[in-house]
Order: C-alpha cells, then sequence, then structure tokens
C-alpha cells in the first residue's frame, strides 16, 4: 500500500463513520462525541501510518498541532451533520403534523352556532 492510497482511504473513513454514527445513533449526546472521536482517531491514526508509510514526509508538526486540537475540528464537523439531520427529518415530519389551530377553531363551531339551512 502505497503512502497515496493510504491517504485516500483514511479520508474517506474519516468522513463516512461520522456520517453513518449521526445517520444510525438516535440520541445526539451520545452520536455527537462519538462520532467526533471516531473523525479524530481516525485522521491521527492516518496521520501515524502515512509517516511510516513515507518517513521523508515532513508533518511532524502538523500531526501535533492535530493531536492536540483537531478535536475542535472534529466536533464542528459533527454538529453540522447532526443538525442537517434534524433538519432534514424536521422538514419531513413538518407535512405530517396537522395546524392545531385549524383544528381547534373548527372543531369550535357547534351546531347551535351554525345558521339554519334553506330548503
Amino acid at each position: 500500500m502505497t503512502a497515496h492510497q493510504a491517504d485516500i482511504i483514511y479520508t474517506s473513513l474519516a468522513f463516512i463513520l461520522p456520517v453513518v454514527a449521526i445517520a444510525v445513533i438516535r440520541k445526539g449526546w451520545i452520536a455527537i462525541p462519538l462520532a467526533a472521536f471516531a473523525h479524530w482517531a481516525t485522521l491521527d491514526a492516518a496521520g501515524r501510518i502515512l509517516h511510516q508509510l513515507d518517513p521523508e514526509r515532513d508533518s511532524g508538526i502538523f500531526a501535533a498541532i492535530w493531536a492536540a486540537i483537531g478535536w475542535i475540528q472534529a466536533i464542528v464537523l459533527v454538529t453540522i451533520l447532526w443538525k442537517v439531520k434534524q433538519f432534514f427529518i424536521n422538514l419531513k415530519n413538518r407535512n405530517k403534523i396537522p395546524n392545531q389551530s385549524l383544528q381547534t377553531t373548527t372543531m369550535a363551531v357547534t351546531d347551535a352556532e351554525q345558521p339554519p339551512r334553506q330548503p
């Protein structure tokens, strides 16, 4: 496996794993940290493997920066994914919930309040 192939595989995994975690897990307090950790850990492992496959690749400072603050990017990415998922769920369910104000006003009219019908 070349460094380029490993880079493509791990980058794909780093974006597929959080999307799957967000799509499958319904509770946000579990899905967001788990997906963020999966994203961060996958890219951290990719950096270590890429360094072993290509030792001349000078990325020591980038690996250190990613290990220190990469989790911030992971949380932002996963939060955006969660909000997009919630948006589409709300968009799908918007038409299923009838308008409560229309139901109460139409049901409030009784037979005594209706005008008599003309034969």
